[in-house]
């Protein structure tokens, strides 16, 4: 595995703190996109905060955006896909072949 890419990571599992726990073993570089309401970003931005890599990052974005992967589709998120979708592909270029 050469990155992550991860879409509104919380701790929904039955241990609050797996999610977490895993993350402080992800030495890989690490994309989160998630809605833009303040608790997703504040429970991504725990979850992020956790990554043992340093070559970490989070969209924060300023246009209203929807839960999950959905936040690239146009049809659920007709203000904001398109710059979650340039976000997502700009971390991603870093791993095709030049």
């Amino acid at each position: 595995m050469n990155g992550v890419v991860a879409f509104s990571p919380g701790e929904y599992l039955g241990n609050k703190t797996a999610v977490r726990d895993a993350a402080r073993k992800v030495e890989v570089p690490v994309y989160i996109d998630q809605a833009s309401g303040a608790d997703e970003i504040r429970q991504s931005a725990a979850i992020l905060q956790a990554v043992k890599s340093a070559d970490k990052q989070q969209l924060l974005s300023r246009l209203k955006s929807t839960h999950g992967s959905s936040t690239l589709r146009a049809d659920a998120n007709p203000a904001g896909a398109e710059a979650h979708w340039m976000a997502v592909l700009k971390f991603l270029k870093r791993f095709t072949p030049a």
